[in-house]
């Protein structure tokens, strides 16, 4: 019993010496090494400025109860595929929001590079303030999961996340000045939200509650599937192209800044189970170069919510596809302000009826076009 007792003893003081506790100030340049790793954050720690926090891969950083990394100089935390970095709670049992996050202060110069690097349990795992004196500040093949928010703040340029993954946050990304590019957003309540001056490209989203809520930038190339609420415009909302939404309960919910509309074109919008497309104000608005994937007039009418169901709302024009969303077969106009020179070429190749007009116009086209 004696020799066992040792035993775990020995075991004990090995696992003790295998881990290193820091905080506090870091006042000149350091590395933190694989070999000392994990690292326990047992109280606030300050990257000052104009110095470089190294870390090396397949450390891992554990933070105790509200601690948080606060970056005023230059953060290196590039990993691989293998040897991934991680910043996480410290808790024996871990849930959202056990640790503050990463504060990246970019209006004292600091600038950080994040590469096959996992962030778990904060309150928001990384928040940049604003504005122009630091940076640049970029987020490579890298994992955000079960934060309460992943990616907070905004810096007057462009923050890169690429190829990174979003999962069980309350919110994925929020707030401006982002770059989103081949990154997944699932099983959070919102995949970006609050949004503007946020790109979205060639990324998907799936299973969301919300996923995609914001304006003011772009959204193309994108897939948002099987989300309660696939894009929830605000302000003029984000301009919408060559993107996929389908199978949510509500595609698009539209919307306007001082009449201001981002145009939504070249899109699939379909079998989303209550709307397609959901006006919320009194703005007609142009949907003709979007594909619903069906050809009967009246099931496409009866997914698109606008001034025929409600009257405060305004009206959409919209085109009716073959099935394989290739030519256009008829068109709906309900708005003739709303026509573009694209249309005006269909008119020249169409049918128009019913003469004399009511509520609306529709077209039919002798031509594919």
């Amino acid at each position: 019993m004696k020799k066992l007792t040792t035993l775990f003893s020995l075991l004990f003081l090995i696992l003790i010496k295998s881990q290193t506790n820091i905080s506090g100030g870091i006042f000149t340049n350091t590395t933190l090494k694989l070999s000392n790793s994990p690292y326990i954050v047992t109280n606030d720690l300050v990257v000052f400025p104009n110095i470089i926090l190294t870390i090396e891969p397949g450390v891992e950083l554990r933070f105790e109860k509200n601690k948080y990394l606060e970056v005023r100089g230059n953060l290196v935390a590039i990993g691989t595929s293998a040897n991934r970095i991680v910043f996480t709670s410290n808790a024996a049992s871990p849930t959202n929001s056990d640790w503050t996050g990463i504060k990246i202060s970019n209006s004292l110069g600091g600038k950080a590079s994040f590469e096959y690097c996992d962030f778990k349990y904060a309150k928001t795992s990384n928040n940049s303030d604003c504005c122009f004196s630091g940076g640049p500040i970029y987020y490579k093949n890298s994992r955000f999961l079960n934060n309460y928010t992943a990616i907070a703040g905004y810096t007057g340029y462009k923050i890169k996340i690429e190829n990174c993954e979003f999962s069980n946050n309350y919110i994925g990304v929020t707030q401006a000045d982002k770059q989103i590019i081949n990154s997944t957003f699932t099983n959070n309540k919102y995949g970006v939200y609050q949004s503007e001056r946020i790109d979205i490209e060639n990324s998907v989203f799936t299973n969301n509650e919300t996923a995609i809520n914001g304006g003011r930038g772009f959204l193309k190339n994108s897939t948002i599937k099987n989300n309660i609420i696939g894009v929830e415009n605000i302000w003029s909302g984000f301009d919408i192209s060559l993107s996929d939404i389908s199978n949510n309960e509500t595609g698009i919910k539209t919307s306007n800044y001082d009449g201001s509309i981002a145009p939504i074109k070249n899109n699939k919008i379909c079998n989303n189970t209550l709307y397609n497309v959901q006006n919320t104000d009194s703005y007609n608005i142009d949907l003709t170069q979007n594909c619903w994937c069906e050809t009967n007039q009246s099931v496409i009418e009866s997914k698109l919510k606008d001034g025929y169901d409600d009257v405060n709302l305004g009206v959409f024009n919209y085109s009716i596809y073959d099935n394989v969303c290739q030519n256009i077969i008829s068109v709906v106009i309900k708005d003739s302000s709303l026509s573009t020179k694209d249309f005006n070429a269909i008119l020249h190749k169409a049918i128009v009826g019913p003469n004399p007009t009511k509520d609306y116009v529709n077209i039919k086209l002798n031509k594919m076009v």
